[in-house]
């Protein structure tokens, strides 16, 4: 029983950790393709 509940605890924490640093990597992604756009539209100018 001890062994299954350390998993789950350890289970949470992963999740709780990952959500946010997932958010951060949605966030650069979106900010590299809003400069990148930003670069060929002035390329093209």
């Amino acid at each position: 029983d001890l062994s299954s509940e350390d998993t789950q605890k350890e289970d949470t924490e992963t999740e709780s950790t990952s959500t946010p640093g997932f958010g951060v990597v949605s966030a650069l992604c979106g900010f590299l393709a809003i400069v990148c756009l930003q670069l060929r539209r002035k390329k093209n100018e």
